[in-house]
């Protein structure tokens, strides 16, 4: 029951800080507005076992988010269970994550499917509200491994 809350608190605060960071960045940037009002992009992340799912969905410049499932993303992020995404996403060293996501993968504890035009538009997407991000905060544009 514990593991089920925390599981969907993190879907949660993954929707919020997207939505937060795109609409910050869309504030600071009219070309990136407007780019995100060019395309559709729907995110889904689950359990194997379908008991847990949330989708996240880019539409007419808008970000919304549901606990449920959603048929034919252009993202689909399975977990083997939510320990394994706990486990992966909770690290604060992103360089750990990165380890533990790439050992996910290898192990067959996390599968991703994907529509590469869609999704290659969100990457360079996300890209770019990075870079909206560095320039307003005046951020490097490399980190460094401690």
């Amino acid at each position: 029951m514990f593991s089920r809350m925390v599981y969907g608190f993190l879907f949660y605060c993954v929707a919020l800080f997207l939505k937060l960071f795109l609409g910050v960045a869309s504030l600071r940037s009219s070309s990136f507005k407007e780019a995100l009002k060019e395309k559709e992009f729907t995110m889904l992340v689950k359990t194997r076992d379908g008991k847990k799912s949330r989708y996240y969905r880019l539409e007419g410049g808008k970000f919304k988010s549901r606990g449920s499932d959603y048929p034919g993303p252009d993202l689909s992020i399975t977990w083997f269970d939510s320990p394994t995404f706990l486990q992966v996403i909770s690290k604060l060293n992103v360089f750990a994550m990165i380890d533990n996501f790439t050992e996910a993968m290898t192990t067959g504890n996390l599968e991703i499917e994907a529509d590469l035009g869609p999704t290659a538009w969100f990457v360079l997407e996300l890209k770019e509200m990075l870079g909206v991000y560095r320039h307003f905060f005046s951020l490097p544009k490399t980190a460094k491994a401690n």
